[in-house]
């Protein structure tokens, strides 16, 4: 309880007709606050050296009263006010008393005590920033921000519940990495500790199975198709047999030891493979693949002069293969 906030002392000053040289001092003390929480207010008048404490004002018992009797002259008069053995509070005033003079003066005592303290004030969380969802195995920061309004040092902590459904890089931080390591609702709490109070502020993270993606290049490959071959001598065509011919038999006369010219019409693709084959022992020079192209030059010589010879084109795409074979029959 406070004891005194401030108080008045009046003083007033008599003459005395007994006593020509000496006067009276009538201090009135009259605290703010109520007399009962006020044990003792003591007079000290210097330089006369004379010190009384005064008592209760039987008309106001808010008052303190005392009369003070002292030569003619100046004085100070120092007023304080206890409460018990702890003074708590001062006041001053200089005092001229005159013959046949009646002075008074007015002293204000400040209480010394100071303010009354204040309750302390609990550390407050301003703000939480968490991830809403997360997958097992994911590593994702967290913060939070806290203040203190009497400036009382803080201490933070990072909890995660149920038990084992999340852990934090560095729990006591107020920004940490936090790892998500089971399925389900993790709540994250951030508390702040000041002067033996805290706050608390939670957040829910959805926490899911670890997922990746498949990303899916489909490439169709269509069979491969040779759709016809052809034979040249020079820019002369000797024979041609397409891939839907009724007969793929050709009775035009090949001659041994003549270099022939075969032309192979095929579906375009990116890449492949060709052959040519015969099973006569010709002389070959093999066709060249060319990316996406619809033809490609071989060279045959026949090496025998009877007798009929399957000259054979195969067309490999991936596992793909195709072949399409003409007879043909040499001639001496």
């Amino acid at each position: 309880m406070r004891l005194v906030h401030v108080s008045l002392l009046l003083l007033a000053l008599a003459c005395d007709g007994l006593h020509p040289s000496l006067g009276h001092i009538l201090v009135v003390a009259q605290p703010l606050t109520t007399a009962g929480q006020i044990t003792r207010v003591t007079v000290t008048v210097t330089p006369a050296n004379v010190t009384q404490d005064l008592t209760v004002d039987p008309q106001d018992p808010n008052k303190f009263t005392g009369n003070i009797t002292v030569p003619v002259g100046t004085y100070t008069v120092r007023a304080d006010a206890f409460a018990g053995s702890t003074k708590v509070g001062t006041g001053t005033a200089a005092v001229t008393v005159q013959k046949g003079a009646q002075m008074q003066a007015l002293i204000t005592i400040l209480d010394t005590t100071g303010p009354i303290p204040m309750p302390d004030h609990s550390p407050v969380v301003t703000s939480l920033v968490a991830p809403a969802s997360a997958q097992v195995g994911d590593q994702l920061g967290v913060s939070a921000t806290a203040m203190d309004a009497d400036a009382d040092a803080m201490s933070f902590s990072w909890t995660a519940s149920p038990a084992g459904c999340g852990s934090f890089a560095s729990p006591s931080s107020s920004s940490t990495a936090f790892t998500a390591s089971s399925i389900g609702t993790c709540t994250v709490s951030f508390t702040v500790t000041a002067n033996g109070k805290s706050d608390v502020r939670s957040a829910p993270i959805e926490i899911s199975a670890p997922k990746g993606s498949i990303n899916v290049t489909v490439t169709y490959v269509p069979q491969p198709l040779v759709a016809s071959i052809g034979f040249f001598t020079g820019s002369t065509l000797v024979a041609a047999v397409t891939r839907g011919a009724a007969d793929a038999t050709i009775r035009a006369p090949f001659h041994k030891g003549t270099a022939y010219t075969v032309v192979l019409a095929f579906d375009p693709w990116p890449t492949g493979t060709l052959l040519l084959s015969d099973s006569c022992a010709g002389t070959i020079v093999q066709p060249v693949f060319v990316s996406n192209a619809v033809s490609a030059t071989a060279t045959w010589t026949p090496t025998v002069d009877n007798g009929a010879c399957i000259v054979t084109a195969t067309l490999s795409r991936e596992t793909l293969i195709d072949s399409f074979f003409v007879v043909v029959l040499p001639v001496p």
